[in-house]
């Protein structure tokens, strides 16, 4: 019997940089199924292409310049006129919307009119968007705060399954609705590492490097603290990038600090992290970016984390309820603050132990392994 033809709807320029996405469609497409992602909606900076033998990827981008008159129309012209129409009950959905999420919107109902077997949405705007179009189907929640106040206007009974990392974040969205649910973290699969990570004094950041993410308390912390050596790896945020030039270029001419953009598969980065001993995952919830979608980075933890752990890496990461099996399984160590001399004394404590420590490490990101942990929601949409 032939695979089914499943279409993907993720509504986001960055499918580079979705690990979830990405594994979901390997192993859909290892079960026989043909595979078509549609992503895309607007440019990204410093964004990367991407490529996925064997599975048909259709970028639909606005032009960076549609987006950003999209936005300044938006705040001038668009949010205005939706207080009125809230005031008034008058178009109910289309006024708690952003033009920018109208534009999106144009793009997924073009996608829904295409053939396919089955669909699986990637968070609520192309889900509410399915659903106005009749379609049944698969939800996938990443971003649980994005398009949330159109949660209310869907019917539970057309969503076939929801993957979600945890019961909380399902709780937000559907409540008590009877919903089959499949749990699965923004990991990776899990492969026994060839060369163990070991200790030492260089510590890594992987991932997007942007102030609200802590990337200055640990530029600061090793400012403060030269004998050790940090890396970024992943984009830089172009205003943090402009602080670093003006503010610590000496520490990037002395090695101390160091950054890599280069875009490495799983496979390779995995590779890369084996020369570092410890990793970061901060968040500031001080910044208006972060505060605002609080209980979205609460309680899922970061795919960095899990990418870090499967090398058997230890972790340094902001105290958060969702790092806390980080703690109880001593793979590393949560901090109240981002001080220099609380940075300091995490990464002291993981080195003066370090085998350990990374041994726990090594045996968490094994449990938590993406191809094991989604083959039931795979199992189900390829029946």
């Amino acid at each position: 019997m032939g695979g089914k033809s499943i279409l993907i709807i993720f509504p986001y320029p960055h499918l580079a940089y979705s690990p979830t996405t990405i594994n979901l469609c390997k192993l859909l497409k290892g079960r026989g199924n043909k595979v078509t992602v549609v992503y895309g909606f607007e440019k990204f900076w410093r964004e990367q292409a991407t490529r996925l033998d064997g599975i048909t990827l259709k970028d639909i981008s606005y032009s960076k310049r549609t987006i950003r008159v999209a936005k300044h129309v938006n705040k001038l012209v668009w949010k205005p006129i939706a207080k009125v129409l809230q005031r008034l009950s008058i178009l109910p959905v289309y006024n708690q919307l952003s033009l920018r999420e109208l534009l999106f919107s144009r793009i997924i109902k073009k996608a829904l009119r295409t053939k396919f077997d089955d669909l699986i949405a990637v968070d609520s705007l192309p889900l509410y968007w399915a659903q106005q179009a009749q379609r049944d189907c698969h939800f996938v929640s990443l971003e649980v705060d994005d398009g949330l106040q159109l949660i209310g206007s869907l019917d539970t009974t057309r969503i076939k399954s929801v993957l979600i990392q945890s019961e909380e974040r399902f709780q937000r969205l559907f409540g008590n609705a009877e919903l089959r649910r499949f749990f699965v973290q923004n990991a990776p699969n899990f492969i026994e590492p060839t060369t163990r990570t070991r200790a030492s004094t260089s510590l890594i950041y992987n991932g997007t490097a942007w102030t609200p993410f802590g990337s200055l308390d640990i530029i600061e912390f090793v400012k403060r603290y030269p004998e050790y050596r940090v890396h970024f790896k992943g984009n830089v945020h172009e205003h943090l990038w402009a602080l670093v030039q003006s503010r610590y270029k000496d520490l990037i001419d002395s090695g101390t600090l160091s950054f890599s953009e280069m875009y490495l598969d799983d496979s390779d980065l995995r590779a890369y992290l084996a020369d570092y001993s410890i990793g970061f995952c901060f968040y500031d919830f001080n910044h208006p970016a972060i505060a605002q979608r609080r209980f979205n980075y609460e309680t899922a933890p970061s795919g960095k984390v899990f990418l870090y752990l499967s090398v058997g890496m230890p972790v340094v990461a902001t105290r958060i309820r969702g790092f806390r099996f980080i703690e109880e399984r001593q793979a590393g160590v949560l901090l109240d603050d981002h001080r220099p001399e609380t940075i300091k004394k995490a990464v002291d404590t993981i080195l003066s132990d370090y085998n350990n420590y990374s041994n726990n490490a090594l045996a968490t990101g094994r449990m938590f392994s993406f191809d094991e942990s989604a083959k039931p929601f795979v199992d189900f949409i390829s029946q």
